[in-house]
């Protein structure tokens, strides 16, 4: 056996292991094999109150509808309200999707600032968005961040977290 080959097979033998690798494959594609996606949002306040948020989640499903839809004409986005229930048919390939915006106020040298955290989860996709992947979203404001704001940063974690392994 030639030396050039003997190098190709032992390169090779070291490189497949990896592609095998859980990371290594595209684990990120399981959202392609959701039909639809189902967004919640939860805001959580300093003093420990969480509320459901279903007129968040209505004004991104729309910009985020329109986005899946560039990418996969059968994927649809909708807010909670609008979601499949366990009862309907297609309600197990539906990609649930929790999202949060945590909201506080801090002291930094002496001045109040307005602290707003954007991230989220997928209870039956992946799990917990990893820092690794994407990193959640922080504002921090003198003032106290409009909801517009938030909207915006919901769409553009979604879009980070999810949109960009959504496919055909």
């Amino acid at each position: 056996m030639s030396e050039s080959r003997l190098s190709i097979i032992l390169l090779l033998s070291q490189l497949l292991p990896l592609a095998a690798t859980p990371q290594a494959a595209s684990a990120p594609q399981i959202f392609q094999f959701f039909g639809r996606i189902c967004l919640s949002v939860h805001e959580l306040r300093e003093d420990h109150n969480s509320t459901i948020r279903d007129d968040l989640a209505k004004a991104i499903a729309q910009p985020l509808n329109a986005s899946a839809r560039t990418r996969n004409k059968n994927m649809i986005v909708s807010s909670r309200e609008s979601c499949l229930r366990p009862v309907d048919e297609g309600y197990s390939r539906q990609l649930m999707v929790e999202l949060y915006a945590k909201r506080q106020v801090i002291q930094i040298d002496g001045n109040t600032q307005h602290l707003t955290i954007v991230g989220g989860s997928s209870p039956n996709g992946r799990g917990e968005f990893s820092e690794y992947e994407v990193q959640p979203i922080v504002v921090i404001d003198d003032n106290d961040i409009a909801d517009t704001r938030i909207v915006r940063n919901l769409t553009d974690f979604v879009e980070r977290a999810i949109m960009v392994f959504v496919g055909p």
